[in-house]
């Protein structure tokens, strides 16, 4: 139960004894258990109906009694309800658990807001770059389990930002979570070519723009992208311009002279400007097949169609 609230609220949620139970009268017990539960900075009285004649007017009526031994929240857990019986709780505005089937818990509404208001929410359905590239990294890694703390080592961004891709992940259920105290740990449920179907729908080109600079001026690590990329990856002739591909934070620092093709005389190149770095998701002196494909989602070349789902068919997942 535990795990079910925190993957569906979001929120630390711990459970603790009840010290007072022992205390209470037989008809307070009869049928039932009694825990702590701690949500967020909140304790509730949880109360788990272990006996199928539970009925709302005695419970109704129970409360005053209750109440002098617990005078605040209180939560009632069931395995399982029918429909009717959901509705007069919902009606009566009592808080209850049917763990892996639904969760009312109406005074929790101010604490849940608190919590999820600053959380990163999915626009235009498309994955933030950090989520993409979170994604193609663990396909491109094979990597099905992580945890988070972990993944600013392979991936350069702020604990907040990760924090935020992993939602959106979570969100869209492309990644599962598990957690361990206070760990959080990423998970993946299905096959690498799996989590690729389930999230293309997400994913975008990693192309912010394009820019032209002097071939000399090329910096030695940029891998190299478009069709000159995928002329390694299938039979396709490679382009007389060379393409390159590089974050666009990194242009912005290196301040690199851009050029006309139209006007330049001597060698020039294209670089890709993406929305993450390409270095991170690169095969040696290429960038990797999954983002190679997306930026030539709008393609209408047949022959490069063609090259691309050459170089799918043959990605080894």
């Amino acid at each position: 139960m535990i795990q079910y609230l925190q993957e569906n609220l979001g929120i630390s949620v711990k459970e603790k004894a009840w010290d007072l139970e022992e205390r209470l009268p037989l008809y307070l017990k009869s049928g039932r258990s009694y825990s702590i539960l701690q949500i967020e900075s909140l304790d509730c009285l949880c109360i788990k109906i272990t006996s199928d004649d539970f009925r709302i007017s005695s419970y109704l009526k129970q409360l005053d009694k209750l109440s002098g031994y617990w005078n605040s929240n209180v939560i009632l857990v069931f395995q399982e309800l029918s429909t009717y019986q959901r509705k007069m709780l919902i009606q009566n505005k009592i808080a209850f658990i049917v763990p892996e089937s639904q969760v009312y818990i109406p005074f929790l509404g101010m604490v849940f807001k608190e919590r999820t208001a600053g959380r990163q929410y999915i626009v235009d359905n498309r994955l933030s770059a950090t989520a993409q590239l979170l994604v193609l990294f663990a396909i491109k890694n094979k990597i099905n389990r992580i945890r988070q703390a972990d993944i600013t080592q392979f991936i350069p961004s702020s604990p907040m930002t990760i924090s935020r891709a992993v939602n959106e992940l979570i969100q869209l259920n492309l990644m599962n979570e598990k957690i361990n105290g206070r760990e959080r740990i990423l998970l993946v449920d299905s096959s690498m070519s799996g989590l690729y179907r389930k999230c293309k729908r997400y994913l975008d080109t990693p192309i912010s723009r394009i820019v032209y600079v002097k071939e000399a001026d090329v910096p030695e690590e940029l891998p190299f992208a478009g069709e000159s990329a995928l002329s390694e990856y299938s039979m396709l002739n490679p382009p007389n311009v060379n393409c390159y591909a590089m974050w666009k934070k990194n242009f912005n620092k290196l301040k690199l002279d851009t050029v006309d093709p139209n006007w330049i005389r001597e060698s020039y190149a294209e670089i890709q400007l993406w929305i993450y770095d390409p270095l991170l998701l690169a095969n040696g002196r290429y960038v990797s097949e999954l983002p190679l494909a997306l930026t030539f989602e709008n393609e209408t070349d047949e022959r490069v169609e063609d090259a691309v789902e050459t170089m799918m068919e043959n990605y080894k997942w």
